[in-house]
């Protein structure tokens, strides 16, 4: 087994079907999953995002 962040599954996912020159960076991304509502900051593909906000009343 392979421990996994699945709510930068979520996140990530933004990438499958695009073309990730087009994505112009830095992103600030809402991940609302059942009691995870959390708001990131993505700098690069190959960073882990930061956590910017966290929990379920994130505005």
């Amino acid at each position: 087994m392979v421990p996994v962040n699945h709510i930068y599954g979520h996140i990530f996912s933004l990438f499958l079907e695009r073309n990730i020159k087009e994505i112009k960076f830095p992103l600030v991304v809402l991940t609302a999953s059942g009691g995870h509502n959390d708001i990131y900051l993505v700098e690069q593909t190959h960073h882990n995002p930061s956590l910017i906000k966290e929990g379920q009343h994130v505005f």
